[in-house]
């Protein structure tokens, strides 16, 4: 499951982009 955390956190950072 901690995967899918790192993946939220990807998505997040590609947002701020």
């Amino acid at each position: 499951m901690e995967e899918f955390q790192v993946y939220l956190e990807l998505d997040r950072s590609q947002q701020h982009d």
